[in-house]
């Protein structure tokens, strides 16, 4: 994948040039294994039959300062009806190129977590599949929005299957606007320079 456009920098392409051939070497070095093991190149094996792996990247936002991706893993059974879809989620600091986590986005001195809980919730209630699991798995705790996407139209959040109610076996995903949550983030951070650039 290659990012094109004026407004785009070259540190971008390097770091998805840098996933994906770190992703090529991965898939390179398990089917190897899995032919010298078995004979066949089968990432897993379930009751004899072969497990495949699909991931489909898809770059949410890319900008000089940050670039946002998300991969959907789909794991597909060999006669089965459907497949199991997750979601893995990496947004990168450009200018160290290591990964921004949540608490990073938000005013520290600010009840973010509870704000951020409150959203979640109202708008997993509108959502397919959730049921009242939503206030367990997008309940006031950090570690329930670690998987998250920087887009131009808001935070994106996902969240693991059967985290939220019973929403089969992929990942459920929402989007919360920036204005949302205005007042919980990070003064002069990330994601009110990326409003500033919008408007």
């Amino acid at each position: 994948p290659r990012i094109e456009g004026p407004q785009e920098s070259p540190r971008v392409n390097g770091r998805l040039l840098g996933l994906t051939q770190g992703a090529a070497a991965e898939f390179l070095d398990d089917a190897i294994t899995a032919v010298e093991n078995n004979g066949y190149a089968c990432r897993e094996v379930i009751d004899g039959r072969c497990l495949w792996l699909d991931h489909e990247y898809e770059v949410m936002l890319s900008t000089d300062e940050v670039l946002s991706l998300r991969n959907i893993e789909r794991r597909l059974v060999s006669g089965a009806a459907g497949d199991a879809a997750e979601t893995f989620t990496e947004t990168f600091d450009l200018e160290t190129g290591q990964p921004i986590l949540i608490y990073e986005l938000f005013d520290p001195d600010t009840d973010w977590v509870d704000a951020l809980s409150a959203e979640a919730i109202t708008r997993l209630e509108s959502e397919p599949w959730v049921d009242e699991r939503r206030h367990i798995g997008a309940g006031p705790e950090e570690e329930n929005f670690t998987l998250y996407n920087l887009t131009r139209g808001g935070l994106v959040l996902s969240f693991a299957p059967f985290s939220v109610g019973g929403s089969g076996s992929n990942t459920a995903s929402i989007t919360i606007p920036y204005r949302s949550l205005e007042g919980y983030w990070q003064p002069n951070g990330f994601v009110e320079f990326l409003v500033a650039s919008i408007e």
